[in-house]
Protein backbone atom coordinates (compact mmCIF):
# COMPACT_ATOMS: atom_id res chain seq x y z
CA UNK A 1 0.00 0.00 0.00
CA UNK A 2 1.55 3.31 -1.17
CA UNK A 3 1.67 5.14 2.31
CA UNK A 4 2.13 9.35 2.78
CA UNK A 5 3.28 10.14 6.34
CA UNK A 6 2.32 13.71 7.71
CA UNK A 7 4.03 13.45 11.07
CA UNK A 8 6.30 15.31 13.54
CA UNK A 9 8.32 12.47 14.06
CA UNK A 10 7.96 9.51 10.52
CA UNK A 11 10.98 7.69 11.67
CA UNK A 12 9.14 5.07 13.40
CA UNK A 13 6.33 4.69 11.26
CA UNK A 14 8.44 4.73 8.36
CA UNK A 15 10.79 1.69 9.55
CA UNK A 16 7.95 -0.57 10.55
CA UNK A 17 5.72 0.27 7.56
CA UNK A 18 8.82 -0.57 5.09
CA UNK A 19 9.32 -3.70 6.91
CA UNK A 20 5.79 -4.75 6.67
CA UNK A 21 5.84 -4.54 2.57
CA UNK A 22 4.24 -1.06 2.21
CA UNK A 23 5.68 1.88 0.33
CA UNK A 24 6.38 5.63 1.68
CA UNK A 25 5.32 8.42 -1.04
CA UNK A 26 6.46 11.28 -1.24
CA UNK A 27 3.10 12.82 -2.76
CA UNK A 28 -0.63 12.78 -1.29
CA UNK A 29 -1.82 12.31 -4.52
CA UNK A 30 0.03 9.05 -4.63
CA UNK A 31 -1.02 8.00 -1.33
CA UNK A 32 -3.57 5.09 -0.49
CA UNK A 33 -3.28 6.08 3.14
CA UNK A 34 -2.12 9.24 4.77
CA UNK A 35 -0.98 8.89 8.28
CA UNK A 36 -0.92 12.43 10.19
CA UNK A 37 -0.96 13.82 13.48
CA UNK A 38 -1.16 17.27 12.63
CA UNK A 39 -3.80 19.39 10.89
CA UNK A 40 -5.21 17.71 7.69
CA UNK A 41 -3.42 18.94 4.35
CA UNK A 42 -5.17 21.46 1.98
CA UNK A 43 -4.23 18.93 -0.74
CA UNK A 44 -5.80 15.55 1.01
CA UNK A 45 -9.11 14.98 -1.29
CA UNK A 46 -11.75 12.28 -1.34
CA UNK A 47 -9.08 9.84 -2.69
CA UNK A 48 -6.93 9.66 0.01
CA UNK A 49 -7.87 7.82 3.27
CA UNK A 50 -6.24 10.00 6.01
CA UNK A 51 -6.08 8.68 9.39
CA UNK A 52 -4.99 11.18 11.96
CA UNK A 53 -4.94 14.53 12.71
CA UNK A 54 -4.82 17.08 15.52
CA UNK A 55 -7.08 18.40 17.75
CA UNK A 56 -7.59 19.12 21.49
CA UNK A 57 -10.76 20.08 23.60
CA UNK A 58 -10.35 21.86 26.60
CA UNK A 59 -12.07 21.44 29.67
CA UNK A 60 -14.30 24.44 29.28
CA UNK A 61 -15.76 23.32 25.80
CA UNK A 62 -16.36 19.83 27.09
CA UNK A 63 -18.53 21.27 29.50
CA UNK A 64 -20.68 22.66 27.17
CA UNK A 65 -20.89 19.38 26.00
CA UNK A 66 -22.51 17.86 29.21
CA UNK A 67 -19.33 16.44 30.27
CA UNK A 68 -17.65 16.65 33.88
CA UNK A 69 -14.72 18.39 33.78
CA UNK A 70 -11.86 18.94 36.23
CA UNK A 71 -9.31 22.05 36.61
CA UNK A 72 -6.37 19.75 37.17
CA UNK A 73 -2.93 19.98 34.43
CA UNK A 74 -2.66 16.34 35.57
CA UNK A 75 -4.77 13.30 35.24
CA UNK A 76 -5.23 9.99 36.37
CA UNK A 77 -5.67 7.41 33.30
CA UNK A 78 -6.68 7.37 29.66
CA UNK A 79 -9.16 6.42 27.91
CA UNK A 80 -9.17 5.60 24.14
CA UNK A 81 -11.50 4.44 21.36
CA UNK A 82 -11.30 4.15 17.29
CA UNK A 83 -13.23 6.63 15.48
CA UNK A 84 -13.98 5.59 11.85
CA UNK A 85 -15.28 8.79 10.68
CA UNK A 86 -19.15 7.97 11.36
CA UNK A 87 -19.11 5.91 14.45
CA UNK A 88 -16.76 4.43 17.32
CA UNK A 89 -15.15 0.99 17.15
CA UNK A 90 -16.40 -1.11 20.14
CA UNK A 91 -12.91 -1.84 22.09
CA UNK A 92 -12.00 0.56 24.49
CA UNK A 93 -9.00 0.67 25.59
CA UNK A 94 -7.87 1.31 29.26
CA UNK A 95 -4.54 3.35 29.65
CA UNK A 96 -1.66 4.51 31.99
CA UNK A 97 1.57 6.46 31.73
CA UNK A 98 5.04 6.52 33.65
CA UNK A 99 5.18 10.23 33.84
CA UNK A 100 8.97 10.62 34.53
CA UNK A 101 12.30 9.57 33.77
CA UNK A 102 13.05 7.74 37.14
CA UNK A 103 11.25 4.85 39.08
CA UNK A 104 8.77 5.57 41.56
CA UNK A 105 7.69 8.52 39.45
CA UNK A 106 10.63 10.34 41.16
CA UNK A 107 13.07 12.40 38.19
CA UNK A 108 13.10 14.44 35.35
CA UNK A 109 9.15 14.75 33.87
CA UNK A 110 9.13 13.21 30.91
CA UNK A 111 6.70 10.15 29.10
CA UNK A 112 8.85 7.41 29.96
CA UNK A 113 6.52 4.41 29.21
CA UNK A 114 2.35 3.34 29.05
CA UNK A 115 0.22 0.29 29.71
CA UNK A 116 -2.87 -0.22 28.34
CA UNK A 117 -4.89 -3.17 28.18
CA UNK A 118 -9.03 -3.68 26.28
CA UNK A 119 -12.13 -3.35 29.10
CA UNK A 120 -15.98 -3.15 28.08
CA UNK A 121 -17.18 -1.75 31.80
CA UNK A 122 -20.28 -0.35 30.47
CA UNK A 123 -19.95 3.17 32.52
CA UNK A 124 -16.80 3.87 31.07
CA UNK A 125 -18.24 2.81 27.07
CA UNK A 126 -20.80 5.13 27.65
CA UNK A 127 -18.54 8.63 28.44
CA UNK A 128 -18.21 7.93 24.21
CA UNK A 129 -21.65 7.95 23.65
CA UNK A 130 -22.08 12.14 23.31
CA UNK A 131 -23.59 13.44 20.30
CA UNK A 132 -22.78 16.42 20.42
CA UNK A 133 -18.43 14.78 20.18
CA UNK A 134 -19.87 12.65 17.59
CA UNK A 135 -20.64 15.38 15.77
CA UNK A 136 -17.25 17.47 16.30
CA UNK A 137 -15.79 14.49 14.91
CA UNK A 138 -17.63 14.08 11.69
CA UNK A 139 -17.42 17.61 10.95
CA UNK A 140 -13.76 17.63 11.49
CA UNK A 141 -13.68 14.48 9.36
CA UNK A 142 -11.49 12.71 11.87
CA UNK A 143 -10.45 9.15 11.51
CA UNK A 144 -8.35 7.66 14.01
CA UNK A 145 -7.67 6.87 17.84
CA UNK A 146 -9.19 9.48 20.38
CA UNK A 147 -8.34 9.84 24.25
CA UNK A 148 -10.08 10.99 26.65
CA UNK A 149 -7.89 12.03 29.70
CA UNK A 150 -9.30 11.44 33.22
CA UNK A 151 -9.29 11.25 36.90
CA UNK A 152 -10.34 8.83 39.38
CA UNK A 153 -13.61 10.86 39.76
CA UNK A 154 -14.56 10.34 35.98
CA UNK A 155 -14.03 14.24 35.73
CA UNK A 156 -12.56 15.02 31.88
CA UNK A 157 -9.70 16.91 31.90
CA UNK A 158 -9.28 16.88 28.38
CA UNK A 159 -10.17 14.59 25.11
CA UNK A 160 -7.13 14.62 22.63
CA UNK A 161 -6.32 13.31 19.13
CA UNK A 162 -4.24 10.00 19.42
CA UNK A 163 -2.95 7.82 22.36
CA UNK A 164 -0.74 10.41 24.95
CA UNK A 165 3.40 9.06 25.86
CA UNK A 166 3.46 7.30 22.80
CA UNK A 167 0.98 4.87 23.21
CA UNK A 168 -0.11 4.19 19.82
CA UNK A 169 3.46 1.94 19.58
CA UNK A 170 2.30 -0.53 21.96
CA UNK A 171 -1.81 -0.29 20.67
CA UNK A 172 -0.36 -1.31 17.20
CA UNK A 173 1.75 -4.49 18.68
CA UNK A 174 -1.74 -5.42 18.77
CA UNK A 175 -2.50 -5.22 15.18
CA UNK A 176 -3.34 -8.82 13.52
CA UNK A 177 -1.69 -7.92 10.60
CA UNK A 178 -0.23 -5.14 8.93
CA UNK A 179 -0.53 -2.01 10.25
CA UNK A 180 -2.09 -0.71 7.16
CA UNK A 181 -4.80 -2.97 6.74
CA UNK A 182 -6.08 -2.09 10.36
CA UNK A 183 -6.08 1.68 9.55
CA UNK A 184 -8.04 1.33 6.10
CA UNK A 185 -9.99 -2.05 7.54
CA UNK A 186 -10.23 -1.36 11.08
CA UNK A 187 -13.49 -2.87 11.93
CA UNK A 188 -12.06 -6.29 10.08
CA UNK A 189 -9.11 -6.06 12.19
CA UNK A 190 -9.67 -6.46 15.97
CA UNK A 191 -6.90 -5.11 17.81
CA UNK A 192 -5.87 -8.22 20.42
CA UNK A 193 -7.54 -7.89 23.61
CA UNK A 194 -4.52 -8.56 26.58
CA UNK A 195 -1.92 -6.06 28.06
CA UNK A 196 0.51 -3.73 25.47
CA UNK A 197 3.26 -1.85 26.92
CA UNK A 198 6.19 0.34 25.86
CA UNK A 199 8.89 1.67 27.45
CA UNK A 200 11.40 4.58 26.45
CA UNK A 201 15.02 3.29 25.59
CA UNK A 202 17.31 6.65 26.20
CA UNK A 203 20.79 7.43 26.67
CA UNK A 204 22.46 9.42 28.89
CA UNK A 205 22.99 12.35 28.63
CA UNK A 206 19.32 12.74 27.59
CA UNK A 207 17.37 14.28 28.92
CA UNK A 208 19.94 17.46 29.75
CA UNK A 209 20.47 16.94 25.89
CA UNK A 210 18.50 15.36 22.80
CA UNK A 211 21.45 14.88 21.00
CA UNK A 212 25.01 13.54 21.83
CA UNK A 213 28.09 11.60 20.33
CA UNK A 214 27.58 9.13 17.86
CA UNK A 215 26.53 5.84 18.63
CA UNK A 216 26.18 2.44 16.92
CA UNK A 217 23.41 0.25 17.08
CA UNK A 218 23.79 -3.51 16.56
CA UNK A 219 22.39 -5.23 13.72
CA UNK A 220 18.29 -6.03 14.76
CA UNK A 221 17.32 -9.47 14.52
CA UNK A 222 13.82 -9.85 12.11
CA UNK A 223 11.93 -11.12 15.25
CA UNK A 224 13.04 -7.91 17.22
CA UNK A 225 12.17 -5.09 14.45
CA UNK A 226 8.57 -5.52 15.20
CA UNK A 227 8.86 -5.00 18.62
CA UNK A 228 11.29 -1.42 18.31
CA UNK A 229 10.04 2.03 16.98
CA UNK A 230 13.47 3.52 16.60
CA UNK A 231 13.66 7.62 16.47
CA UNK A 232 16.26 8.36 14.25
CA UNK A 233 18.08 4.81 13.16
CA UNK A 234 20.28 5.71 10.12
CA UNK A 235 22.92 3.91 8.05
CA UNK A 236 21.54 0.60 6.48
CA UNK A 237 22.24 -3.78 7.53
CA UNK A 238 24.31 -4.27 9.72
CA UNK A 239 25.70 -0.82 10.00
CA UNK A 240 23.54 1.30 12.25
CA UNK A 241 23.91 4.14 14.14
CA UNK A 242 22.16 7.14 15.94
CA UNK A 243 22.81 10.73 17.05
CA UNK A 244 19.98 10.88 19.01
CA UNK A 245 19.70 10.42 23.42
CA UNK A 246 16.15 9.10 22.67
CA UNK A 247 16.30 5.77 21.12
CA UNK A 248 12.99 4.61 20.83
CA UNK A 249 10.21 2.93 22.28
CA UNK A 250 10.28 -0.47 23.26
CA UNK A 251 7.08 -2.53 23.06
CA UNK A 252 5.40 -5.87 23.90
CA UNK A 253 2.24 -7.54 24.71
CA UNK A 254 1.07 -10.54 27.08
CA UNK A 255 -2.10 -11.89 28.97
CA UNK A 256 -0.82 -10.05 32.04
CA UNK A 257 0.52 -6.95 32.52
CA UNK A 258 3.64 -9.00 34.50
CA UNK A 259 4.15 -11.15 31.19
CA UNK A 260 4.01 -8.22 29.27
CA UNK A 261 6.59 -6.19 31.14
CA UNK A 262 8.70 -9.04 31.51
CA UNK A 263 9.03 -9.19 27.50
CA UNK A 264 9.44 -5.25 27.05
CA UNK A 265 12.76 -5.56 29.61
CA UNK A 266 13.80 -8.07 27.80
CA UNK A 267 14.30 -6.60 24.79
CA UNK A 268 15.79 -3.33 26.17
CA UNK A 269 18.33 -5.06 28.02
CA UNK A 270 19.07 -7.24 25.14
CA UNK A 271 19.63 -4.12 22.74
CA UNK A 272 23.45 -3.19 23.50
CA UNK A 273 23.64 0.59 23.05
CA UNK A 274 25.90 2.20 25.53
CA UNK A 275 24.83 4.56 28.76
CA UNK A 276 21.37 3.25 27.99
CA UNK A 277 18.65 4.15 30.35
CA UNK A 278 15.06 3.15 31.32
CA UNK A 279 12.23 2.06 33.71
CA UNK A 280 12.18 -0.73 35.65
CA UNK A 281 9.09 -0.91 37.40
CA UNK A 282 6.09 -0.13 34.81
CA UNK A 283 4.08 -3.33 36.63
CA UNK A 284 4.29 -2.27 39.89
CA UNK A 285 3.71 1.34 38.87
CA UNK A 286 0.65 0.87 36.76
CA UNK A 287 -0.82 -1.94 38.64
CA UNK A 288 -1.40 0.38 41.28
CA UNK A 289 -3.37 2.63 39.41
CA UNK A 290 -5.20 0.02 37.77
CA UNK A 291 -5.98 -1.14 41.30
CA UNK A 292 -7.46 2.30 42.50
CA UNK A 293 -10.08 1.59 39.74
CA UNK A 294 -10.89 -1.89 40.48
CA UNK A 295 -11.44 -1.08 44.51
CA UNK A 296 -13.79 2.17 43.12
CA UNK A 297 -15.63 -0.42 40.50
CA UNK A 298 -15.06 1.15 37.40
CA UNK A 299 -12.96 -1.57 35.88
CA UNK A 300 -12.49 -5.45 36.79
CA UNK A 301 -10.11 -7.78 36.14
CA UNK A 302 -9.97 -9.27 32.84
CA UNK A 303 -8.80 -13.22 31.24
CA UNK A 304 -7.76 -13.05 28.01
CA UNK A 305 -8.02 -15.60 25.07
CA UNK A 306 -4.81 -16.94 23.24
CA UNK A 307 -3.54 -14.51 20.49
CA UNK A 308 -1.43 -15.44 16.67
CA UNK A 309 0.27 -12.96 15.03
CA UNK A 310 -0.50 -13.81 12.08
CA UNK A 311 2.54 -10.95 10.79
CA UNK A 312 4.67 -13.85 11.52
CA UNK A 313 4.91 -17.38 12.22
CA UNK A 314 6.19 -17.26 15.58
CA UNK A 315 3.49 -16.31 18.25
CA UNK A 316 5.13 -13.78 20.73
CA UNK A 317 8.96 -14.47 21.10
CA UNK A 318 10.75 -10.60 20.82
CA UNK A 319 14.22 -12.46 21.64
CA UNK A 320 15.33 -15.83 20.84
CA UNK A 321 16.01 -15.72 24.84
CA UNK A 322 12.94 -14.32 25.36
CA UNK A 323 10.54 -17.11 25.78
CA UNK A 324 8.82 -18.75 28.25
CA UNK A 325 9.93 -16.21 30.85
CA UNK A 326 7.79 -16.45 34.14
CA UNK A 327 5.87 -13.47 35.31
CA UNK A 328 7.13 -12.08 38.83
CA UNK A 329 4.97 -14.10 41.02
CA UNK A 330 3.85 -11.12 42.99
CA UNK A 331 4.05 -7.11 42.32
CA UNK A 332 6.03 -6.94 45.42
CA UNK A 333 8.57 -9.17 44.39
CA UNK A 334 9.01 -7.23 41.26
CA UNK A 335 8.82 -4.36 43.16
CA UNK A 336 11.77 -4.97 45.38
CA UNK A 337 13.72 -6.16 42.20
CA UNK A 338 13.41 -2.59 40.59
CA UNK A 339 14.63 -0.61 43.63
CA UNK A 340 18.35 -1.81 42.67
CA UNK A 341 18.18 1.15 40.40
CA UNK A 342 16.28 3.59 39.96
CA UNK A 343 16.74 4.25 36.42
CA UNK A 344 18.69 1.36 34.22
CA UNK A 345 21.90 2.62 33.34
CA UNK A 346 23.76 0.14 31.28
Amino acid sequence: MNVYLNLSNPAPFKRHLLLEGDTIVDSVSDAELVLSDQSLLSDVDAANYVVGGDFHIAAFALETMGYKTSSRLSYDFVLTKFFDGREWLEQLLLGFELPTLMNDNLGFVCKSGYAARYCDKSELQKLFHNLELRDFLVNVAYVGFVSMLLSFDLSTCSVVAGIPAAGLFNVLEGCPRKMSDFFTQPHDNTLMESWTVNLLLSRYPYPFHAESSRVSVPAVAFGVDKHFWFNDLRGHSKALYTDSCTIGYATSWGHTLGEANSRVLRTCRGLDVALKQFRTDLSYAVSRQESHLIALGLVEPQAYTPFVDQRHDSNVDILSTQASVPAPETQEAERHAADDDKVDIL
